[in-house]
């Protein structure tokens, strides 16, 4: 089992944004995201995956 990874305040505005423009990036863009975060492509997956099943619930 992998360890919970908690984001800072930046990365989590950043992913905030990101989500803002687009529910749905897609590989190239999660990619780039990872990257500029610093962290893997498959923590971006789950937050985005996360966060549409948070916002479908309120």
């Amino acid at each position: 089992r992998r360890l919970r990874i908690n984001f800072s305040a930046q990365q989590q505005s950043t992913l905030e944004a990101m989500f803002a423009q687009n529910r749905y990036p897609d590989a190239d863009t999660r990619d780039r995201l990872a990257q500029s975060l610093g962290v893997a492509e498959s923590r971006v997956i789950v937050w985005f995956q996360n966060k549409r099943a948070r916002s479908r619930r309120q």
